[in-house]
Parts: C-alpha cells; sequence; structure tokens
C-alpha cells in the first residue's frame, strides 16, 4: 500500500488508521513500482510458505499419529489415543477437507453500490399530451344540428406566446452523476459541488447557452478509498485541474419536449466535443430537465498508466443529470 500508484489509505478493521511506511510514497514512480513489484512478490512467497508450512504439520502429527503411536496427538486432544481410529482425528481432517473445499465453491455475496440517482433522459417522460383551448357558444338548435355541428365545428386555439429567453436558477437537489463499471460491478459516484449558468428559451434556441463547472475534488462513490483515489494524478488530477466545464451554444430540438445541446467538454488538460441529450418541461417559471451523454474517458486522460487499459476499467462513462430551475425575472 505505501508503494501503491494511487493514494490509499490502510485502516485497520475499518476504523484504525495505520500510517504509511516512511520514504516509500515519496519515491520516484519508476522506483516505487519496483519496490511495489517486490513486496507483491514478498507477499505470494510468504502465502505460499505458509501453506507449505501448514502441510508439514499436518503430516508430522499424522506420522506421530498412525506410524509411530506416540502421545503427540493427545497433547492437542487431550484424552486422544494413538492409530488411526482415533474418531477426533477423523473430525479434524473432514473439517480440514470442508475447509478448502469451501474456499474453492464458496463464492461470497458482494453487496453492490446503491445508485445515488443516477438517472437519464430515458428514466422519465417529460411529455404530455398536448393542451388545446376551444371556444364554444351556446345555441338552441334541433338536436339533429346540433349533433352534426358538434362534429364540424371549429376549434379555435388560443394564442401562445412565444417563451422569452430567461435566466435560470439550478435548485439545491440537482444532482450530476457518473456510472461504470470496475471488473464488472458497477460503480455509481455523483459530485457535491458542481454550478450551472443557464440561458435558455425554448422559441430562441440560438441564443441559449449553457455552462456547467464541476469541482472534481468533491466526487462521491460511497467508497472511502476510491473517492481519495479518484482526484488524485491518476485520474481527475484535481490539484492542476481542479474543475470539469461543459459549455454549449447549439441547441437543437429532436422531438417533444427532447433536446441536444452540442458544446465541448474540458477535463484535466484536453477538450473534446460532447453532445448532451436531455428532456425538459416547462411549468410556468419551473424548469424539470432530466439528460445524459456518453464520454471515453481516455480522451481525457482520465485514469493514467495501468488504469488505462479497458479490461477493467471500461473507456465509456456515462454522465446523467436531474434538476429542477426556476426561472429568474
Amino acid at each position: 500500500v505505501s508503494t501503491s500508484k494511487i493514494t490509499i489509505p490502510t485502516v485497520l478493521y475499518g476504523l484504525v488508521p495505520m500510517p504509511h511506511l516512511p520514504l516509500l510514497p515519496e519515491l520516484a514512480a519508476p522506483t516505487k513500482a519496483l519496490w511495489n513489484d517486490a513486496a507483491g512478490a514478498g507477499h505470494g512467497l510468504l502465502a505460499l510458505l505458509t501453506v507449505v508450512l501448514l502441510f508439514l504439520h499436518v503430516g508430522a502429527v499424522l506420522k506421530h499419529q498412525v506410524i509411530v503411536k506416540d502421545d503427540v496427538f493427545a497433547r492437542m486432544a487431550l484424552g486422544a489415543r494413538s492409530g488411526i481410529t482415533e474418531p477426533r482425528l477423523w473430525i479434524v481432517g473432514i473439517c480440514g477437507f470442508a475447509l478448502i473445499a469451501a474456499s474453492y465453491f464458496y463464492v461470497p455475496t458482494i453487496s453492490k453500490a446503491t445508485p445515488v440517482a443516477a438517472v437519464t433522459s430515458e428514466d422519465v417522460d417529460l411529455d404530455e399530451p398536448p393542451i388545446t383551448t376551444a371556444k364554444t357558444t351556446n345555441t338552441a338548435v334541433h338536436p339533429q344540428v346540433a349533433a352534426t355541428t358538434a362534429v364540424v365545428a371549429p376549434v379555435v386555439i388560443a394564442e401562445v406566446k412565444p417563451m422569452p429567453l430567461s435566466h435560470w436558477l439550478v435548485s439545491n437537489n440537482a444532482h450530476l452523476g457518473f456510472a461504470t463499471t470496475w471488473t464488472g460491478e458497477p460503480v455509481v459516484g455523483s459530485f457535491k459541488h458542481w454550478t450551472a449558468d443557464i440561458v435558455f428559451s425554448p422559441d430562441e434556441l440560438d441564443k441559449s447557452t449553457l455552462a456547467v463547472n464541476v469541482d472534481l475534488a468533491t466526487v462521491s462513490t460511497g467508497d472511502e478509498q476510491r473517492d481519495t483515489a479518484l482526484p488524485s494524478a491518476d485520474w481527475f488530477d484535481a490539484e492542476h485541474h481542479p474543475q470539469a466545464v461543459f459549455t454549449a451554444k447549439h441547441f437543437r430540438k429532436v422531438g417533444d419536449n427532447s433536446y441536444k445541446a452540442e458544446g465541448t467538454l474540458s477535463l484535466r488538460d484536453k477538450t473534446s466535443p460532447v453532445v448532451l441529450s436531455f428532456k425538459l418541461k416547462i411549468d410556468g417559471d419551473k424548469a424539470t430537465a432530466k439528460g445524459s451523454t456518453m464520454l471515453d474517458r481516455n480522451v481525457f486522460g482520465v485514469g493514467q498508466g495501468e488504469f488505462a487499459a479497458t479490461d477493467q476499467i471500461p473507456a465509456a462513462v456515462k454522465v446523467s443529470f436531474n434538476l429542477t430551475a426556476m426561472r429568474q425575472p
């Protein structure tokens, strides 16, 4: 752990923090990697040596019990008789084989992280049937004429005024998150601190703008070690690039209440085009929006060195948001 490529704390029994070995964390990356490889090999050899010693000790007990027939086993299990017919010898043997078998066949259930409202534009249908307002006049006519008139009578639609371009203030319960996997297990996270500057009107898309600033150091996935590692240089490098910035000035309507925002994302020291799909519902001065996009983390250098490989952590990361905003006067 002291020579790990990522900063991982050691917490004994999940309660007592253990310090790293001195000097090792400050070594240069190549030297640290050599120490890490040597430590890994050393731990593997120690584990193998432990297994060998275990079998040697068990073999020695069996030799004394079955061949020499002395009281070595009796000093471990008081009152045990020498020879192969001793029942406690068989009980110990059966328990040992059962333990070994369990290690091969029993797979413990690993609790998976619960998604923290990682919503996408497909999760909630914001579409509503169109509302029309009809103007009718009560007239005393013959029933047959009235029935015919009811079928062919023109419907007068109330005039809908274009919505002016407005600033929108995002509520505090807004959510911005991401989802990926690590060795097949889902990883869902979010950012505690982020801001959005929204100027938008569905009737003036050519003048609408969006700017989102994300504080990368506030990432949260529900795992303390992962949350400590993600802001490091191997991932977000929050020390040198504290914010991710998404800006969009080109919006397209692609369906009922459905839009696409075409912009750019700056993350670490890379900038790349991003298309954000979202659904929007505006009710008076209140707007509700949900959306998502897919990012290639390797385009932005998120995951350096061995973490750039996609065999355990895929390149594709889903980013989603869910917000409510109020129109500003």
